[in-house]
């Protein structure tokens, strides 16, 4: 055992979190419906409600299960099955105590689905079910456990522990980069990133994957908030466990208007790019810091006199002509990186996106001598 685990093992944490069995709930109590057919407790289809005592909070995923895992589930339900209960977080909303469901919404998603007839169960609708089978449904019990702040607790600091739990009760099934720092939307940093992702938000040409940004598709999140930090703290690439430390930093005014400033330099720079014709465009995506968008950043950043920003916007808008010409400039083979190690070639780290700008640079600084060099593949645009 080493000197740091056994210092890790002397630390006992305190209790930060009063954990009740509230009882179980049937799926009748659940589903309940007023005069106009809505739901009155739960409705799937809404997230963070103020309404409805149960909800969804924003950092939940949205159900992705197969047929096969949906029709398991029902049958459970028929058979008697235990499917686990659901894990709530208590909360305070216009002077009612409401709930959101930190671990259990995509089962009783899928249960509510069948119940509004959303799919069919060995062929068979809700609807199509006799009184038996409707009332076996609906009496089925699920179990409820409920986590309350202890007392002293700041609200900020229940928070931080319920994305703890969250994130600790998804342990097996992995959350993706977007779902870690969607879970931290009310943070500083992915705060101003998702404002950022509306502000260039393309629904035309889609340039920067923002078109259907949203919770059901995040992918681009990690991305932008990549950005900001390699503008604002230097580190680069858009894994969780490298930005963590940093989106939870304020970010003043003129700081974020420094990242607005490179975005328009950026977009630009794509535009007019993208505008120019070629027979057979070879389609590129530009929402990638480990493609072109780290190397403009990292090119930008390190701008001087003699390099100015006019110089490099006209080189950049050369680089991605050719690439959109040459088929195996970048991809396939990616002749341009012929030689560079396989990190240096798809990292997004400082290091190998400066391994790949350098190469970028010294290509088009002496293109016949380095074309010769690393038999690099291109056409003029």
């Amino acid at each position: 055992m080493s000197d740091s685990d056994e210092e890790e093992g002397t630390e006992i944490s305190q209790c930060r979190i009063n954990r009740e069995q509230m009882g179980s709930i049937t799926l009748r109590q659940l589903f309940v419906k007023n005069s106009d057919g809505k739901y009155i407790l739960f409705d799937y289809k809404e997230r963070r409600s103020d309404t409805l005592v149960y909800s969804i909070p924003n950092h939940q995923r949205h159900p992705k299960w197969n047929k096969s895992q949906m029709n398991n589930l029902i049958d459970s339900v028929f058979c008697g099955y235990t499917i686990t209960g659901i894990i709530l977080s208590q909360h305070i909303r216009n002077g009612n105590i409401m709930y959101d469901i930190e671990d259990g919404q995509t089962r009783l998603s899928i249960l509510q689905q069948y119940h509004d007839d959303g799919f069919e169960y060995n062929k068979h609708k809700f609807s199509d079910l006799n009184d038996e089978q409707k009332n076996r449904f609906l009496d089925y019990n699920i179990s409820r456990e409920v986590l309350s702040p202890i007392p002293g607790l700041s609200n900020d600091d229940f928070e931080e522990n319920i994305h703890i739990i969250f994130q600790r009760l998804q342990q097996g099934k992995p959350l993706s980069n977007a779902d870690m720092y969607w879970n931290r939307l009310k943070f500083p940093g992915v705060k101003f990133a998702n404002e950022l992702i509306e502000l260039f938000k393309d629904n035309e040409k889609n340039y920067l994957g923002t078109k259907t940004y949203g919770s059901k598709s995040r992918s681009v999140l990690p991305e932008f908030c990549a950005i900001i930090n390699a503008i604002l703290y230097d580190e680069y690439g858009p894994a969780f466990r490298f930005q963590f430390k940093y989106i939870s930093l304020p970010i003043g005014q003129n700081r974020k208007q420094l990242v607005i400033g490179f975005m328009n330099y950026y977009v630009n720079i794509i535009n007019n790019a993208e505008s120019h014709q070629i027979e057979t465009p070879n389609k590129q995506t530009y929402n990638k810091c480990s493609k072109f968008w780290g190397c403009i950043l990292m090119d930008w950043k390190n701008r001087s006199e003699t390099n100015t920003l006019s110089r490099q916007r006209l080189k950049w808008i050369y680089i991605i002509k050719i690439s959109r010409a040459s088929p195996n400039f970048i991809k396939g083979a990616q002749t341009l990186y012929n030689g560079l190690s396989k990190g240096s070639k798809q990292n997004t780290t400082k290091e190998a996106i400066s391994d790949r700008l350098k190469r970028i640079n010294d290509f088009y600084s002496n293109k016949e001598h380095f074309t010769t060099q690393y038999c690099i593949e291109w056409n003029e645009p």
